[in-house]
């Protein structure tokens, strides 16, 4: 039994020497990337627990807001559609002046007349202006079609009620957030000083790449 203990002592003993040995043997560079990785991991975690504790809080708010925004979809459909049509049709004007603008341009480009050109730039400028008064007339469309909508007292309602719960969620998230504050300044600080101590030839290509992917998924 007491051969067996020992064997036991001496097993685990070996694995420490042996872990501390590997450790003694890693580069300073090696030593950085697995610091920086196992507190970028740490900072993910953290972010995520918030989240989720954040999503557990607010389900039946984030819930009453969804509601809200699909009633007002809803009751804004059809307005929606009349000024998208509105900003179709100012899309499509501006395409056909510049279809009769840019052949214009490409002829004053290649002439060598001065009674061409200041006959080409007077039809650029003409054009240019009934593309702007053309652009006007479609925008206070677009201006008087959206003021409307937004004037509609259920529309008005609605965007309160969101506006509401927005206000709400934004007060939960924060609230839940200072209670990790302390942790995440830790966690944050320890990461600037790693960047600070930065070993030089982690400028290299290779080096950065590895920092990259880190970065992206830290705890794979």
């Amino acid at each position: 039994m007491i051969l067996k203990n020992f064997s036991k002592k001496f097993y685990y003993f070996f694995l420490t020497l042996f872990a501390v040995t590997l450790i003694s043997c890693a580069t300073p560079e090696e030593k950085w990337l697995k610091d920086y990785k196992a507190a970028k991991c740490e900072e993910l975690g953290l972010t995520q627990k918030i989240d989720e504790e954040i999503k557990v809080n607010l389900k039946d708010t984030i819930k009453e807001k969804e509601v809200l925004e699909n009633d007002l979809k809803q009751l804004t459909s059809a307005d929606e559609k009349k000024i998208e049509g509105f900003k179709e049709a100012l899309k499509k004007s501006d395409e056909d002046f510049d279809k009769k603008i840019e052949p214009e341009k490409e002829l004053l480009a290649k002439t060598k007349s001065k009674e061409e050109e200041k006959a080409l730039n007077k039809k650029i400028e003409s054009l240019e202006f009934q593309k702007v008064e053309a652009g006007k007339d479609i925008g206070q469309r677009i201006f008087n079609a959206e003021n409307e909508m937004r004037r509609k007292p259920a529309v008005r309602q609605l965007r309160e009620a969101i506006k509401s719960k927005d206000k709400y969620i934004k007060e939960k998230t924060e609230e839940r957030k200072s209670k990790y504050k302390g942790e995440v300044k830790r966690i944050q600080n320890k990461i600037l000083e790693l960047q600070k101590n930065k070993p030089a030839q982690f400028e290299q290509e290779s080096f950065k790449k590895q920092i990259e992917e880190i970065d992206k998924a830290p705890c794979n």
